[in-house]
């Protein structure tokens, strides 16, 4: 589902844009279940490689932020 005109050099902004306009052309069309599939795997996929990375310590509360101090740091 990624444009194939894709540029891995363009900026968070740029790629906003263009995301904005997949989903809302996937929401228009009447497949918003499907963003919605693609989201939650995104969120399963994140929590899985956290808690390997971490040997089973993430807690989903965490925030990013707490997650990428405690793989940099050891700690919050």
């Amino acid at each position: 589902m990624i444009p194939e005109d894709s540029d891995p050099q363009e900026s968070p902004e740029q790629t906003i844009i263009k995301l904005a306009a997949i989903l809302e052309d996937l929401v228009n069309s009447g497949k918003s279940e499907f963003v919605a599939r693609v989201v939650t795997k995104l969120q399963l996929d994140y929590i899985e490689l956290a808690r390997l990375a971490t040997d089973d310590q993430y807690d989903v509360q965490w925030t990013h932020i707490k997650l990428m101090d405690f793989l940099t740091k050891g700690e919050f």
